[in-house]
């Protein structure tokens, strides 16, 4: 396989294949990114990676995330290409669907260099993998993390920020809350907002109930769906702490389906203070993360570890937005 065949099978000169690999400033994203699947897809990449090009920057990075759907996230990967722009960079935006064959291809962007090093909002990795893959290029971990010793990440402490969900309805009277949750041993954040939710009980001397914990998805259907079953059984609660807005939101259908009003039979939290917390009705009280600051905080990390800088852990502050869902005045 030669240049000429790589050439050939993406449809462009050997002149566009040499700029893309030495000078890709000036070749669209568009071009370049047509170029690097050819190569790719014609398996000539192991020969790309000279000298020369060890010692070259593309002044691209790679953003890797799961899905483009989640708000919150898209509004991080704004922020971060805002950042990026300010320095000269450009990003990539890789989303994987939790697929690992798909990620394992974008990985390849940054194992050769095509890229100057990536940002990842959530992966399918490891830690062993995750920590494997930053020893040998930059990596930033965004949000989520799942290598907290050796990978460098920017996030809030989910599990305080759970805390103040909870005792906010313990201190409005509420004792029978339901957690609903998402059971994904790769989502960090899952985790710690159950463990958050576990600590304030404890703390407030009530009882931790298994039967209180539901788990879905982040999806607004799939959350309704699995409640109405839920709420059938006619559980005792008098509070919901959703992980996510969405699922808040569909807590809310759900309740008034069943003929229960909030905040007035129930109250609810949710988490992200994403769109739809502030234009449903009622407006949902939700834990507000500072995606702006996260993104930029994310981009800088990672300048740095391009430039051989040493980079430390960012825990942000979070913010509790009490509205209309658990205030009735």
């Amino acid at each position: 396989m030669t240049i000429k065949d790589v050439a050939k099978y993406a449809g462009v000169s050997v002149a566009t294949i040499s700029r893309v690999l030495n000078e890709p400033d000036k070749v669209s994203e568009d071009t370049k990114n047509k170029v690097l699947k050819a190569i790719e897809e014609t398996g000539y990449q192991q020969n790309l990676f000279g000298k020369h090009l060890r010692c070259k920057k593309t002044n691209i990075i790679l953003v890797m995330l799961t899905s483009v759907v989640n708000s919150f996230c898209a509004k991080i990967v704004n922020s971060i290409d805002n950042e990026a722009k300010k320095h000269g960079y450009s990003i990539m935006i890789c989303v994987t669907n939790d697929d690992p064959k798909t990620e394992d291809r974008y990985l390849n962007y940054v194992k050769n260099k095509f890229v100057d090093g990536m940002i990842v909002v959530n992966s399918t990795m490891n830690q062993q993998q995750m920590a494997s893959l930053s020893s040998q290029f930059p990596v930033i971990q965004c949000s989520e993390y799942v290598d907290p010793d050796t990978t460098p990440y920017v996030t809030i402490n989910n599990k305080q920020a759970a805390k103040d969900a909870v005792n906010h309805l313990i201190k409005n009277g509420k004792k029978d809350i339901l957690l609903i949750g998402v059971d994904d041993p790769n989502i960090i954040s899952a985790k710690e907002r159950l463990d958050g939710y576990k600590e304030a009980l404890k703390e407030n001397n009530i009882e931790y109930d298994s039967n209180k914990v539901v788990f879905s998805n982040y999806g607004f259907r799939n959350t309704q769906k699995i409640l109405m079953q839920y709420f059938n059984d006619e559980v005792n609660i008098d509070a919901v702490f959703a992980i996510s807005d969405k699922m808040a939101a569909a807590a809310i259908v759900a309740l008034q389906q069943k003929g229960l009003n909030v905040p007035e039979d129930l109250m609810v939290i949710g988490f992200d203070n994403t769109d739809i917390s502030y234009i449903f009705n009622p407006a949902i009280t939700t834990v507000s993360q500072p995606h702006k600051e996260i993104g930029k905080i994310a981009f800088n990390m990672l300048l740095d570890r391009i430039n051989d800088k040493k980079c430390k852990n960012h825990i942000l502050n979070h913010e509790l937005v009490i509205r209309k869902s658990t205030n009735n005045i």
